[in-house]
């Protein structure tokens, strides 16, 4: 039989699963794992050469203290393995830990436990200063208003540091075009009501991976220009969750940098007309099923009659989102966005409202097959109602073979979705 080896629970063991094909198929990795990984003396080197701005330890110098800002459980950066870096940087320069504090840029994703929060700071951090997770309906500050006109509401404890030292990853980003730079600021430790004012009345990229000239990412760098994010430590990830290249410094030059880098290393061949099966591992935004949906792309782009399968691991449940509330119906989305309405924002207001409409009947109508083990039929169905579970891979495969016989069938998988982008020789389809 053919075998496909690739990753899945992240964060939950982050484990290689073994994907069996009958004999008599075709089948196709789609896209490689970038790599290879770097090693702890490879991550501080690039840490202490920053782009287009000076190292962390001399920023540092005078500063009475410093915030660290890092990703949720709900991103798959492993911060845990770079902040003792930032420390280090920062005591070089004379802020000791005594005065450093760590917020977790939660944004409006659901309250992790304790446990999870823990796999994000490290138990270095932890033992010596602790941390803070960002509660976007807790203690804020008015920071002033956008250009655009945004209210700026924005985490206590953040801007009251001296020194604001950001760190996540880089990937395709349906809103922004990539995730990193600016967003571990803002929106990340943003007030809801911010928030609801940046997705709503501020265009986005195109697609995913489209790059980042839009309108919704030059706001938040002008944004974060006026508030101050002095340094930023983004990474870039393989198929394995393990870090292959890292961009520390400038908030912009050096995050633009890291974009052009996960362009190139995240590219993959788009889905064949031909494709019989396609497969899509949502890993490692795997554990959530709601943001499971960012690796989804190759089953939407699958040619009609195609089988569509979804490998999703589900240890955290179903999933919200405190600005996406699918889990309301349409008066309750209604509600949610016209407690922000702005008279000359009604438009926008509306448009968005029908577009959230349009994607919440395409995502209960969405048929395929998961596997997803740490889940209950009724909790896929919270999520995804026309999809057909599995708790393992020989039972669905049992089906694809009841499906499509012992061959010959044309098989693609794509090992990492929510990385990977389709490429066309023009650029990303």
């Amino acid at each position: 039989m053919r075998t496909v080896e690739l990753y899945t629970g992240a964060w939950y063991g982050d484990r290689r699963l073994s994907l069996a094909f009958p004999p008599g198929w075709d089948v196709r990795v789609m896209g490689e794992s970038p790599g290879p990984p770097l090693g702890p003396s490879e991550l501080q080197a690039r840490l202490l050469a920053p782009i287009a701005g000076p190292r962390l330890s001399e920023l540092a110098r005078g500063r009475s203290s410093a915030v660290i800002v890092i990703d949720d459980i709900s991103r798959p950066t492993p911060t845990a393995e770079l902040i003792p870096l930032v420390l280090a940087e920062l005591a070089a320069g004379g802020v000791p830990a005594s005065r450093v504090k760590i917020v977790i840029a939660a944004g409006g994703h659901e309250p992790a436990s304790e446990s999870d929060n823990l796999k994000k700071v490290g138990a270095e951090a932890t033992s010596t200063i602790g941390y803070e997770v960002h509660d976007p309906e807790g203690d804020l500050v008015h920071a002033g208003v956008s250009p655009s006109g945004i209210p700026l509401y924005l985490n206590r404890t953040v801007m009251a540091a001296d020194l604001r030292v950001g760190i996540g990853g880089i990937w395709p980003h349906e809103g922004a075009g990539f995730s990193g730079g600016s967003k571990i600021l803002v929106p990340g430790v943003a007030g809801s009501r911010t928030a609801r004012y940046l997705h709503d009345f501020l265009r986005g990229a195109r697609r995913r991976g489209d790059g980042v000239e839009n309108e919704f990412r030059r706001e938040l760098d002008t944004i974060t220009g006026m508030l101050g994010l002095d340094f930023i430590v983004n990474v870039v990830l393989d198929h394995g969750r393990r870090i292959v290249d890292l961009f520390a410094g400038d908030r912009i030059l050096a995050h633009r940098a890291g974009v052009q880098a996960a362009s190139r290393l995240f590219a993959a061949p788009p889905v064949p007309r031909d494709a019989q099966v396609v497969v899509a591992n949502t890993y490692p935004f795997d554990t959530n099923l709601y943001f499971t949906s960012w690796g989804l792309w190759p089953i939407l782009s699958a040619p009609p009659g195609a089988t569509k399968v979804v490998i999703a691991d589900g240890s955290q449940g179903p999933g919200s989102h405190r600005l996406k509330p699918t889990q309301l119906s349409l008066a309750g989305r209604a509600w949610v966005r016209l407690r922000t309405l702005r008279p000359r924002h009604a438009w926008k207001q509306a448009r968005h409202l029908a577009a959230g409409f349009r994607r919440n009947r395409s995502r209960r109508t969405l048929e395929f097959l998961v596997l997803c083990p740490n889940l209950s039929a009724d909790g896929v169905a919270a999520r995804f109602p026309a999809a057909t579970p599995f708790r393992s891979w020989d039972e669905l495969l049992d089906r694809l073979t009841v499906l499509h016989g012992e061959g010959p069938v044309r098989v693609v998988v794509y090992p990492c979705a929510p990385f990977q982008i389709p490429m066309e020789e023009s650029g990303p389809v």
